[in-house]
């Protein structure tokens, strides 16, 4: 019992190998997380898919979707205020105006682009002249002339290319992944702790390994 590589099985037996701190510390290192490894990178995965951002865009890019947001976001405001806006009712105005103000802040952006394309089927495609078209020159030509068709292809592009790292959408990424990245650093931290005060006590005989 004089070694302190030795532990005993028995609580009430002191070693010296319970009380020895740099080996203590040397098992925790070496002590294996038994939480899944793909529980973060899931995380980061939805949380990139939801924002439509990611580690590969870059921040030159990123400036360039400064302008794009800004010139879509733009032009769906002066269509909210030229069509009139009614906060009395709902009305498509409405819709646009907000769309508009969450695209040029980063707010959400992809998820804001994918409702104003829902509601551009809704309210003006499906009732445009693109539905009663008999072939496919005439829905071309439709389309081709249709200011609300153009909105629609506006708002898919941003929701397919995303804000860019310069938004809003940016910072919750980001607080989102790291609060993540804590928690698990944390319960990793927490298990490893548990598991070599176990491996200096009476119950050290449940691990195999050789320490």
């Amino acid at each position: 019992m004089s070694n302190e590589r030795i532990i005993s099985v028995n609580p009430a037996k002191a070693t010296l190998g319970a009380s020895n701190r740099e080996m203590l510390e040397r098992i925790a290192r070496g002590c294996r997380a038994s939480a899944p490894r793909l529980e973060g990178d899931g995380m980061k995965a939805l949380v990139d898919f939801i924002f439509g951002i990611n580690k590969n865009v870059s921040s030159v890019w990123s400036g360039k979707l400064i302008a794009i947001r800004c010139i879509v976001g733009a032009m769906l405001l002066a269509s909210a205020l030229i069509s009139g806006i009614d906060f009395q009712y709902f009305t498509f105005s409405n819709v646009q105006l907000v769309v508009g103000v969450m695209i040029l802040a980063g707010f959400f952006d992809r998820m804001a682009a994918i409702t104003g394309v829902a509601f551009y089927i809704l309210f003006f495609i499906w009732d445009s002249p693109v539905m009663m078209a008999t072939d496919g020159v005439q829905v071309a030509s439709t389309l081709l002339h249709s200011p609300d068709a153009l909105f629609a292809m506006l708002l898919v592009f941003c929701a397919i290319i995303g804000p860019g790292r310069y938004s809003i959408d940016q910072l919750i990424r980001r607080s989102i992944i790291n609060g993540t990245k804590r928690r698990k650093e944390a319960k990793t931290a927490s298990r490893k702790a548990k598991e070599a005060e176990i491996r200096l006590s009476y119950k050290a005989y449940i691990f195999n390994d050789n320490v």
